[in-house]
């Protein structure tokens, strides 16, 4: 349990950098907005 809860912490700064890689084109399907689906 202890393990998932870290990993779903660390997944919405990973998807922030990710999105940095993409110049801000990455894209939660369905969400226009730029949400990823995740809070920060």
């Amino acid at each position: 349990v202890q393990a998932m809860q870290l990993a779903f912490k660390r997944i919405p700064v990973l998807l922030l950098l990710l999105n940095k890689e993409f110049e801000g084109k990455l894209r939660w399907e369905g969400d226009e907005t730029g949400d990823l689906g995740f809070s920060i």
